[in-house]
């Protein structure tokens, strides 16, 4: 969850991953109460359906906040109307949001977020999961270089989603990201496994 000036943006949004052993539900106390952000608007967005980025739950929230938006990376069951689904390389602009997405070398986009003078890249699970998906990481991170845009944060995968697998593949990618990118701030994913390290 990052809160802009005007925004509240919430990105792959999960309570639990009941899939894997070991990790437990989000406490209810850490879901977030959008009446605490005032008049902000509210846009979540989805990278992909994989059960450790998105929860159908977050379509649940239109009922008691029927303004807000959202942008997912692949079409998902109850989407509704205020739902805009996106495709690798797409630029779409709403209300002072700014929108483009990269390809993923797993499944949906990673998404490039500029608003309220801020710019946020978020990668889904677009990582150098093995070496034979170097080229096309890189080629993705390129992509973003050409967008011209200064990144202020940037979140990366530094660890397989479910199995928490560190790998140095994965590493050698978020290394490559940082130092063709120049984020402010790097933010790690799938961090649950961090103590394996």
């Amino acid at each position: 969850l990052v809160l802009t000036r005007g925004h509240v943006l919430l990105f792959d949004y999960v309570e639990s991953v009941g899939s894997v052993s070991g990790v437990e539900a989000l406490p209810l106390e850490m879901a977030p109460a959008f009446d605490d952000y005032g008049d902000r608007r509210i846009v979540v967005f989805v990278t992909h359906s994989h059960d450790d980025h998105y929860s159908p739950s977050v379509f649940e929230w239109r009922a008691k906040h029927p303004g807000i938006q959202y942008v997912l990376g692949s079409p998902l069951a109850g989407q509704g109307k205020t739902t805009r689904v996106m495709i690798p390389h797409e630029d779409w602009s709403s209300g002072g949001l700014r929108v483009r997405t990269t390809g993923s070398t797993d499944e949906g986009v990673g998404f490039l977020v500029t608003v309220d003078g801020i710019t946020i890249f978020h990668a889904g699970d677009h990582a150098v999961w093995s070496d034979s998906s170097t080229e096309a990481f890189e080629r993705e991170i390129q992509w973003l270089k050409t967008q011209g845009t200064s990144i202020d944060l940037a979140f990366f995968p530094i660890a397989t989603g479910f199995a928490c697998e560190p790998r140095p593949s994965i590493w050698k990618g978020v290394k490559t990201a940082g130092l063709e990118l120049h984020p402010r701030v790097l933010i790690p994913m799938h961090v649950r496994c961090a103590s394996q390290l």
